[in-house]
């Protein structure tokens, strides 16, 4: 199954547009075609699952499940940037639902942390839709912007546990 673009207008019949632009010598000036304004409908589908608060853990786990499929191809540099912008979101939902705190709260956030761990670390690996975004600043932004948002979370939770594949490590932020 290969995956469907569309424009981030919104519009589901809009234009699939990608640019590539070429310099004066014909030769193209960008790794490979800016694909900024195209992103995969499994990515728009992230957005109706927070904007109808359903659970974080859930989301996280949806979007790590899409991001390790064989049958979708590598994600596009507009889907890289529209889940940077998205994890932000989710994030602020996973601490609306965990609330309070509790034992079921601290597992929800170990399962949280590792998924959006899991999530980075996938998008970090994307070689192909990182050459898309020809722009340095959205680049930096989107990158930086992933790593931010899980500081900010692990800080608000003081404590906060990542699984790494033969360890446990335990995140202390001061």
């Amino acid at each position: 199954m290969l995956n469907r673009f569309r424009s981030f207008s919104g519009d589901p019949l809009g234009d699939r547009l990608a640019s590539w632009t070429c310099g004066t010598d014909g030769s193209f000036t960008t790794p490979q075609p800016d694909r900024t304004g195209c992103t995969e409908e499994w990515v728009d589908g992230i957005a109706d699952l927070i904007n109808n608060n359903t659970n974080a853990v859930d989301i996280a786990g949806n979007i790590t499940d899409e991001l390790d499929s064989v049958e979708n191809e590598p994600i596009s540099g507009g889907g890289i940037l529209l889940l940077s912008d998205l994890i932000k979101d989710m994030t602020d939902l996973h601490m609306e639902q965990t609330g309070s705190g509790g034992e079921e709260a601290l597992e929800a956030n170990r399962d949280y942390t590792n998924l959006t761990f899991a999530i980075i670390d996938s998008l970090l690996d994307e070689s192909l839709g990182w050459k898309e975004i020809p722009e340095d600043a959205s680049r930096h932004s989107a990158s930086s912007g992933l790593f931010e948002e899980v500081l900010i979370f692990c800080s608000d939770k003081i404590y906060c546990i990542c699984n790494v594949p033969t360890a446990i490590i335990p995140l202390r932020i001061l």
